[in-house]
Protein backbone atom coordinates (compact mmCIF):
# COMPACT_ATOMS: atom_id res chain seq x y z
CA UNK A 1 0.00 0.00 0.00
CA UNK A 2 1.21 3.21 -1.01
CA UNK A 3 1.15 6.01 1.77
CA UNK A 4 0.63 9.75 1.06
CA UNK A 5 3.09 12.23 2.08
CA UNK A 6 -0.02 13.49 4.57
CA UNK A 7 -0.31 10.07 6.04
CA UNK A 8 3.48 9.80 6.46
CA UNK A 9 3.56 13.56 8.30
CA UNK A 10 0.50 12.18 10.01
CA UNK A 11 2.12 9.29 11.15
CA UNK A 12 5.92 10.58 12.10
CA UNK A 13 3.46 13.05 13.97
CA UNK A 14 1.84 10.78 16.16
CA UNK A 15 5.14 8.98 17.28
CA UNK A 16 6.09 12.68 18.87
CA UNK A 17 3.19 13.42 20.65
CA UNK A 18 2.75 16.27 18.46
CA UNK A 19 -0.90 18.15 17.21
CA UNK A 20 -2.09 16.17 14.49
CA UNK A 21 -2.75 18.31 11.29
CA UNK A 22 -5.24 18.05 7.95
CA UNK A 23 -2.46 19.30 5.14
CA UNK A 24 1.36 19.35 5.46
CA UNK A 25 2.34 22.80 6.00
CA UNK A 26 -0.22 23.69 8.88
CA UNK A 27 2.58 23.77 11.61
CA UNK A 28 5.64 24.26 12.23
CA UNK A 29 6.24 20.50 13.10
CA UNK A 30 4.68 18.73 9.81
CA UNK A 31 6.91 21.55 7.92
CA UNK A 32 10.03 19.35 9.36
CA UNK A 33 8.76 16.10 9.28
CA UNK A 34 8.14 16.86 5.73
CA UNK A 35 11.72 17.87 4.78
CA UNK A 36 12.81 14.54 7.10
CA UNK A 37 10.50 12.17 4.66
CA UNK A 38 11.89 14.05 1.21
CA UNK A 39 15.59 13.77 2.41
CA UNK A 40 15.22 9.79 3.22
CA UNK A 41 13.42 9.61 -0.51
CA UNK A 42 16.06 11.15 -1.83
CA UNK A 43 18.82 9.08 0.47
CA UNK A 44 16.85 5.90 -0.49
CA UNK A 45 16.75 6.67 -4.25
CA UNK A 46 20.16 7.38 -4.51
CA UNK A 47 21.34 4.61 -2.78
CA UNK A 48 19.95 1.86 -5.13
CA UNK A 49 19.48 1.43 -8.90
CA UNK A 50 16.07 1.29 -9.57
CA UNK A 51 14.60 0.20 -12.89
CA UNK A 52 12.49 3.86 -13.17
CA UNK A 53 16.04 5.57 -12.61
CA UNK A 54 18.41 3.40 -15.09
CA UNK A 55 18.38 5.35 -18.29
CA UNK A 56 16.78 8.47 -19.52
CA UNK A 57 15.62 8.71 -22.66
CA UNK A 58 15.75 12.48 -24.32
CA UNK A 59 12.33 14.38 -25.92
CA UNK A 60 12.39 15.37 -29.39
CA UNK A 61 10.59 18.30 -29.97
CA UNK A 62 8.85 19.21 -32.79
CA UNK A 63 8.20 22.66 -34.91
CA UNK A 64 4.83 22.16 -33.35
CA UNK A 65 4.32 24.26 -30.18
CA UNK A 66 3.94 22.21 -27.17
CA UNK A 67 4.47 18.38 -28.73
CA UNK A 68 7.29 16.46 -27.24
CA UNK A 69 7.57 12.84 -28.37
CA UNK A 70 9.97 9.94 -27.05
CA UNK A 71 12.32 8.33 -29.47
Amino acid sequence: MKLTLLEIVQDMLVASDSENVSTVGETEDAGMCVNIANREFEKLISKFRWRHTRSFERLDITAVAHEMTLP
